[in-house]
């Protein structure tokens, strides 16, 4: 009887290593406060959607006057439009001030609009160097009291390619940064909180996604409302107002962010000339703005 009960104490104890190894190779590592956070992992990740891969605390230079925050910037495993797993990067910003509404403090994930195909134009770099054009609505949002989550999208980390309009990867993104927040320590989210998604232009087409997508992608996020405009949802019709006229850097970028995604449909190798290729290795060393002027 003796006997028998040590080999079950043995097998506990075997089992309980063996979880406790399981957890241990997924969880999360501080990543370094360098620049080469922004390294692609070299395997790809081989966890589940929105494990949270790396974090480390960061911060945001949100202009005068803007609301006292705690941030992390984050890696963290999604997947892309061919349900290939990805890494991508993105910010999580809390307010200090304790929630004073009702409930737990709610989250606002907020898909921003086109950056540039440059990775130094990923919005977490941005946000670091405060030269970001979105943090007006961030700052109301974080007035307010609400956490935000801010993806960058895929192709951010060096060695990646920016996939700009891949519209269901730009979903995925959004909703798995949601749930990789949760894995930060001492973050102060509640993972049943009420989500608000909110974007437009490239940011209203990835909010629109991620609705789209919410109830077999990630049900359980509690999405209580989704502001999307500006949305280029018919590309066609697009490309023909953008076509040699001011805002022809969007589409050139649309068209080299979807070749990177799908380069079997959107074949740039058997259509573009020599003048066609030059600028689009422009673009891909320019943010927006430098791009449309």
């Amino acid at each position: 009887m003796r006997t028998h009960s040590l080999h079950l104490m043995a097998r506990a104890a075997a089992l309980t290593a063996l979880l406790a190894g399981a957890t241990l190779s997924h969880a999360a590592t501080q990543g370094p406060a360098d620049d080469s956070f922004y390294t692609l992992p070299a395997n790809p990740p081989s966890g589940k959607n929105g494990d949270l891969v790396s974090y480390r605390d960061a911060k945001v230079n949100l202009g005068a006057n803007a609301t006292a925050v705690k941030a992390w910037n984050v890696l963290y495993q999604s997947k892309d439009s061919l349900d290939e797993a990805n890494t991508v990067s993105g910010t999580v910003i809390v307010p200090t001030a304790a929630w004073s509404g009702a409930g737990s403090r709610p989250v606002i994930l907020y898909a921003v609009g086109t950056h540039g195909l440059a990775q130094g134009c990923a919005p977490s770099r941005q946000l670091a160097a405060g030269t970001d054009y979105e943090t007006a609505n961030i700052n109301a949002a974080l007035k307010a009291g609400y956490a935000v989550l801010v993806t960058d999208y895929a192709g951010y980390l060096q060695g990646d390619a920016v996939t700009y309009l891949a519209g269901a990867s730009q979903g995925h993104a959004v909703l798995d940064l949601f749930k990789a927040a949760q894995g930060i320590p001492n973050v102060g989210l509640d993972a049943k909180t009420k989500v608000g998604i909110w974007g437009y232009s490239q940011g209203g087409q990835s909010a629109a996604w991620a609705a789209e997508q919410l109830s077999s992608y990630a049900p359980e996020i509690n999405v209580v409302g989704v502001a999307a405009g500006g949305i280029p949802a018919d590309f066609i019709k697009s490309a023909y107002n953008l076509d040699g006229r001011n805002g022809a850097a969007f589409l050139a970028s649309g068209v080299a962010g979807l070749n990177t995604e799908y380069p079997d449909t959107v074949n740039i190798d058997l259509i573009a000339s020599e003048a066609g290729f030059a600028a689009l290795d422009k673009l891909k060393t320019q943010c927006v703005f430098e791009a449309l002027f």
